[in-house]
């Protein structure tokens, strides 16, 4: 036995609009659904595991001719102009230093480069070669030999023919560390830099004489994201409750009023240019009641009259068509034939 139920009858726009507003509400929440679904339960997240740092210092000592501007023999950082034809010769001292909050075997190598370069061209000379150290730190002694480099650009300017504009001398310390410790792994560069320039018998050494970079080892954790799960499940929750409340909303209702007989409706599509719809019929002393509509079509074009159209208002009433000529009403009525949607 099939079990019957008794659709809800609702006016029809507005059981239209209900249907299209829980139809917008289900693809909302569908979309927020597969939003929630891109998202990742769990992601990959850095922190630092622990710093370090590697710092240099450069310091120098300019030794003097005998001369009548200094009551000195030295002259360090600072203390005065550097004056060629009073220079005798310039040493200096660079000291390097690994730092890191924990305790880790450190290694590593260094090589000490001088290069003259011009805006032209440039040239490497290796003032220490590759020398490897087995601890935090170390310190190297060498001389900044400000008269090769002079020597090396007068001889390139003769044999290019060519003069170099804005010679300079880079002296870079290349080091390289590699540090192990308790789950740390340490591979990182440090390649201080200082310029020595020559200008109108002035020896510059330009650059911080203290330098230093920063670095972090860093580790990765995953992060679970319980939010993620709970978004997931709330709009899923509320897609399948909107699309279960549409699908029931859609057949336990139904569409209340009446759907007429097609005959008026093809009246109305043959004769519409006749046919002028209007609330209420003019009453006459005498009505003559036509046949068919055909007749009524025949009396409009004699007399020039349009054709008026009163729509049944109820179940008991029926459509009026109708022509109306001095005291007379000329009528053809179609029976309601009501069928309940």
């Amino acid at each position: 036995m099939m079990l019957r139920f008794k659709k809800l009858p609702i006016q029809s726009n507005l059981r239209f609009a209900i249907i299209a507003i829980l139809v917008v509400i289900t693809c909302i929440f569908a979309g927020s659904s597969y939003m929630a679904f891109q998202e990742p339960e769990s992601v990959e997240k850095s922190y630092s595991i622990c710093s370090y740092s590697h710092s240099g210092s450069l310091s120098y000592t300019v030794y003097l001719k005998n001369n009548s501007l200094y009551d000195k023999k030295v002259l360090y950082p600072g203390e005065g102009v550097i004056f060629e034809r009073i220079t005798d010769h310039i040493n200096a001292t660079f000291s390097y230093r690994f730092m890191c909050e924990k305790k880790l075997s450190v290694q590593g190598y260094y090589t000490l480069v001088e290069k003259i370069c011009s805006d032209l061209w440039e040239k490497e000379f290796v003032i220490i070669p590759k020398t490897s150290f087995e601890s935090d730190g170390f310190e190297i002694k060498f001389p900044i030999n400000y008269t090769h480099f002079k020597e090396f650009v007068k001889k390139i300017n003769e044999e290019t023919g060519v003069l170099a504009r804005n010679p300079k001398l880079i002296i870079i310390c290349k080091i390289s560390v590699f540090a192990v410790g308790k789950g740390i792994t340490i591979n990182d560069f440090f390649n201080p830099s200082w310029n020595v320039t020559i200008n109108g018998g002035i020896i510059e050494i330009s650059g911080d004489l203290f330098q230093s970079k920063e670095g972090s080892v860093k580790g990765k954790k995953l992060i679970h994201r319980p939010e993620v799960v709970g978004s997931r499940n709330s709009f899923l929750a509320s897609t399948f409750l909107s699309l279960a409340t549409l699908l029931g909303f859609y057949f336990f209702t139904k569409e209340s009023g009446i759907k007429w007989d097609k005959e008026v409706k093809q009246i109305r599509k043959k004769y519409g240019e006749w046919i002028v719809e209007v609330e209420k019929v003019p009453k006459r002393r005498e009505v003559i009641n036509l046949k068919s509509i055909d007749d009524l079509v025949k009396v409009s074009d004699e007399i020039g009259k349009p054709i008026l159209y009163k729509p049944a208002a109820s179940l008991n009433e029926d459509h009026v068509f109708c022509v109306i000529d001095s005291n007379t009403r000329y009528q053809f009525l179609v029976r309601s034939k009501p069928v309940r949607k």
